[in-house]
């Protein structure tokens, strides 16, 4: 147990990167996609962002997950604020064909 301590605590921001986030897509019918996003690493990422060319936004009810950031070719995960392990983000949105969404940069929160 105090190895398992010892360890844990010793977690730093160099233990995370951007490449803990994952992104997820099923085609749910003709148009519609749910995107499912997770962070592998016990530290929260914050700032989140994704490229998401193409993308329009999301179906109503999901527009506090997901966001194009100031009419860029980016998209704000959660407003900026963090996403934690074990807590995926899901979203769905339409479009003629798949978007893909890929990790740019994040803020990652280690202490």
């Amino acid at each position: 147990m105090f190895m398992f301590w010892v360890q844990w605590a010793g977690l730093s921001q160099g233990d995370c990167t951007l490449s803990n986030i994952k992104v997820y897509q099923e085609l749910i019918n003709n148009s519609e996609y749910k995107v499912t996003l997770t962070n592998n690493c016990i530290c929260s990422q914050s700032n989140l962002l994704l490229s998401c060319a193409a993308f329009k936004g999301p179906e109503p009810g999901d527009e506090d997950k997901v966001k194009v950031a100031n009419g860029s070719s980016d998209c704000l995960i959660k407003d900026g604020l963090p996403v934690f392990k074990d807590y995926p983000i899901t979203f769905k949105y339409t479009a003629a064909e798949k978007i893909e969404f890929n990790p740019i940069s994040s803020q990652i929160n280690c202490s």
